[in-house]
């Protein structure tokens, strides 16, 4: 909608946007989830999810702390 989003979590590899404080909490609670499975059940495209979106450097295991803390400093 060209709206720039106000939370921003930066980090050194890039910036996480959130819409909301429900985004935020449910994008957090997959990076901090040590077992990540989304499963995809449904006939549309394979992008569908909020974690397909994601940049692939956020879903590695050796950023979790720092994007985590980006996300608390929120």
């Amino acid at each position: 909608m060209g709206c720039e989003l106000r939370l921003k979590a930066l980090t050194r590899w890039g910036n996480l946007e959130f819409f909301n404080r429900e985004h935020l909490a449910y994008v957090e609670g997959y990076i901090a989830s040590p077992n990540r499975h989304v499963r995809y059940e449904g006939k549309g495209p394979r992008n569908n999810t909020i974690f397909s979106r994601l940049p692939r450097w956020a879903k590695l295991a050796g950023h979790r702390s720092e994007i985590l803390a980006a996300i608390k400093r929120l």
